[in-house]
C-alpha cells in the first residue's frame, strides 16, 4: 500500500502495482518490489499467534471495556511514517499493547482493561563500548529514569554485523537481541563478529506493553589479543 502526503506527490511511501515507492538519501525512488523468499522463524511465527489470540479476545470484552479502550486509544495519539498524528481504534491498541505485554512477560499475561497510568520510566544515557572481558563482546550501560521497576522490561534489539561504522541505514534490519528487567543497567551482548560493527537500540517496556522510545548506540567487539 502507498502513502500520499497530498495530491501533489510530495512524499510517497509503500507498495502499490509490484512497486515499492521511498526516500533514498533526500531523493524519491520507486523499484520493482521483490518476492521474498519464504523463511520457517519461530519468532514471526509466535508472534502471529499472539496477534491471533488477542484479535479474538477482543470479541470478549465487555462493551464498557472496548469503551475504554477506545478512549485510551484517544488521548494517546501516534504517529504514522508520514509524520502525520493519528488515533488509533480501541481494538488496535488493545492488540498492540496485550501483545508486547504476552512477547516479554509470557503466557499468561493479559491486560482486559487500558492502563490505569502512562509510563514514567524511559532508557537514557545509553552507550554500546567494545567489550571489557571476552572477545566478540559488546558491553551496552544505560540509565533508567525514575529508576525502573523489577516487574518492567528493558529491550535490546541489535542490527549487523557491518563492515564499517559508516553504515547508517539499518531501521529495517534490527532484530531482538534479548530482554532485561526494568531495573536492569548493564548487559553484555556475547559472540559478535570480531572487526564488523553493530548497531544496539534499548528501550523501556511496562509490564502493561507501554514503551519508551527507542535509544541507539554503535560499537564493534573486543577483539581476540
Amino acid at each position: 500500500m502507498a502513502k500520499f502526503l497530498s495530491g501533489i506527490f510530495t512524499d510517497v511511501r509503500g507498495s502499490i502495482g509490484g512497486t515499492t515507492f521511498g526516500i533514498n538519501r533526500g531523493v524519491m525512488t520507486a523499484r520493482v518490489k521483490p518476492r521474498p523468499a519464504r523463511r520457517m522463524r519461530t519468532t514471526q511465527a509466535s508472534n502471529r499467534a499472539i496477534l491471533g489470540y488477542f484479535a479474538r479476545q477482543w470479541g470478549y470484552l465487555s462493551d464498557a471495556q472496548r469503551l475504554a479502550w477506545k478512549n485510551w486509544a484517544t488521548s494517546h495519539t501516534v504517529q504514522n511514517s508520514l509524520g502525520q498524528t493519528i488515533v488509533l481504534s480501541g481494538i488496535n491498541v488493545y492488540v498492540k499493547l496485550n501483545s508486547i505485554a504476552r512477547r516479554l512477560g509470557g503466557t499468561g499475561v493479559e491486560n482486559a482493561s487500558p492502563p490505569l497510568a502512562d509510563l514514567d520510566f524511559s532508557v537514557n544515557d545509553f552507550v554500546a563500548a567494545t567489550g571489557a572481558a571476552n572477545a566478540g563482546d559488546v558491553d551496552l550501560t544505560w540509565s533508567v529514569e525514575n529508576t525502573g521497576d523489577a516487574d518492567d522490561f528493558v529491550e535490546i534489539r541489535i542490527a549487523g554485523p557491518f563492515d564499517s561504522p559508516a553504515r547508517v541505514e539499518i531501521h529495517n534490519r534490527y532484530r531482538s537481541e534479548s530482554t532485561v528487567a526494568g531495573n536492569i543497567e548493564l548487559v553484555t551482548v556475547a559472540g559478535l563478529t570480531e572487526g564488523n560493527w553493530y548497531w544496539f537500540g534499548a528501550r523501556y517496556v511496562g509490564a502493561d506493553g507501554q514503551v519508551s522510545a527507542w535509544q541507539a548506540a554503535q560499537a564493534t567487539p573486543k577483539l581476540t589479543v
